[in-house]
């Protein structure tokens, strides 16, 4: 191992440090005005919520109690508010300054 070995290892891990600030930073508000808006989670596949275990397993016997439109309801209305929870983003200002130092550095 070289002497300068060290330094070259925190050289190369602020390096990645900064690389994963900049795409989170980039990255969250991309993903958050897809999801943030009607429909942005219901119609997308890739990221719909659907019904957790036990209330999946639960759907079945619920619908043949007759109550199917309550189930058919339920799944949309959990997606419909993680569209307005996302919103604009707002409450995720100044959380790319307190993502450095040690988090990224875990990372690398």
């Amino acid at each position: 191992m070289t002497p300068n070995a060290g330094v070259e290892q925190l050289r190369s891990h602020s390096h990645i440090a900064a690389g994963l600030k900049e795409a989170v930073a980039k990255g969250t508000p991309k993903a958050i005005s897809s999801v943030g808006r009607d429909g942005g989670f219901w119609n997308n596949l890739k990221v719909r919520i659907p019904l957790p275990g036990k209330l999946d397993q639960a759907a079945k016997p619920v619908r043949q109690l007759g109550q199917g439109a309550k189930v058919d309801a339920f799944e949309p209305s959990m997606n419909r508010a993680a569209e307005k929870a996302g919103g604009s983003g707002d409450k995720l200002d100044g959380m790319f300054g307190k993502f450095g130092g040690d988090r990224a550095n875990k990372l690398c």
